[in-house]
């Protein structure tokens, strides 16, 4: 889920709730565990956030030549 969140980001309400259990119940197993600790994950919404933000970021930024044919030419005024 970590590495695909803009791939499911566009996903229907109702997936979304389905991933939400999913963490809730991985967070629930790692807390459960014994480990001693909380498990500090941010939700799946903030995740999908910080990933988009950093993708149009580094296409802004021109840092990944891959996306860079996504970007507007300049227009002269």
């Amino acid at each position: 889920m970590e590495y695909a969140c803009l791939g499911w980001g566009g996903a229907a309400n109702k997936h979304m709730a389905l991933l939400e259990k999913v963490q809730d119940r991985v967070m629930r197993l790692i807390r459960d565990s014994g480990a001693g600790q909380e498990p500090r994950l941010h939700s799946l919404q903030h995740r999908r956030d910080v990933a988009g933000l950093t993708v149009m970021y580094k296409l802004h930024q021109q840092r990944v030549l891959h996306l860079k044919t996504l970007q507007q030419p300049l227009r002269r005024a």
